[in-house]
């Protein structure tokens, strides 16, 4: 067999690597090996970290070190990876690699149901969520918004009925029961670079649509896609962790799309 792309798997907001584990397994099946790891947003027990931090972090931990062993790598955004993992990206591409007459580099950007935020404003900005947040999520605090007592760390209210509503109610509280409490400052944070502006990825991105997703609702999965002029979709009638339901299309659909659009 021949030398495959590695896949980084950069997690959503509120989620533990271990919820990936049956993606992971998937790729495993197709021969592809892969990495998983959970950003500072979603892992410290407090909320005092930022946008540039998890960004930093899967830049310089994650796909630095596939890229500068030579490895060309597949980075698969979930979610509110589309953010922190879209910026992580930046300067990793094949193309760049390959004019400095190195191996390795980011090969295609895969999104599955996640924001596609431009440059320049936060993730709440572009979604017109204010300081009063939306119902289903919480911020623990002692006091008022913004107080210096408030852990900065968000609570998502019924992930069931968001995330795993397709699921047996058994498992669906399993995978809950791994989900993290996740910082609200990467949200709130000025995005400074976005894949879909950069003439090195145009071309090379694509979108998997998750056609019964009660959180990142189908039509605004659309939005996101013709806003940053992404060309190669496709759609499972999945909730918004489609690989929890139908693991191993996913993976194929993930490195299906990823090879057509391959640097």
């Amino acid at each position: 067999m021949p030398n495959l792309p590695t896949v980084a798997i950069v997690a959503g907001a509120w989620q533990s690597p271990d919820n990936y584990g049956p993606l992971r397994d998937a790729l495993a099946r197709l021969g592809y090996e892969s990495v998983c790891q959970a950003a500072p947003s979603t892992s410290l027990p407090h909320g005092d970290t930022d946008l540039d931090t998890d960004i930093a972090f899967v830049h310089d931990s994650v796909l630095l070190p596939l890229v500068k062993s030579g490895k060309e790598v597949i980075v698969v955004l979930h979610s509110f990876a589309g953010v922190y993992g879209g910026g992580a990206v930046k300067g990793l591409s094949r193309t760049e690699y390959a004019q400095n007459g190195e191996p390795g580099g980011v090969i295609a950007v895969v999104y599955v149901a996640g924001p596609c935020v431009p440059s320049g404003i936060s993730t709440l900005q572009l979604l017109g969520i204010g300081p009063d947040l939306v119902p289903w999520v919480s911020l623990d605090r002692s006091l008022q918004w913004q107080s210096q007592e408030s852990t900065g760390l968000l609570s998502m209210v019924d992930p069931v009925s968001l995330l795993f509503h397709k699921l047996p109610a058994p498992e669906a509280q399993s995978w809950a029961a791994n989900m993290k409490r996740q910082a609200i400052k990467p949200l709130q944070g000025i995005v400074p670079y976005a894949p879909f502006e950069d003439d090195l990825f145009k071309g090379h991105l694509a979108y998997l649509r998750c056609a019964e997703d009660e959180c990142v609702h189908p039509p605004a999965q659309a939005k996101f896609i013709a806003a940053a002029g992404i060309q190669e979709t496709d759609e499972l009638p999945t909730s918004h962790m489609p690989w929890l339901e139908m693991a191993d299309t996913t993976a194929e659909k993930i490195i299906a799309m990823a090879e057509r659009v391959r640097m």
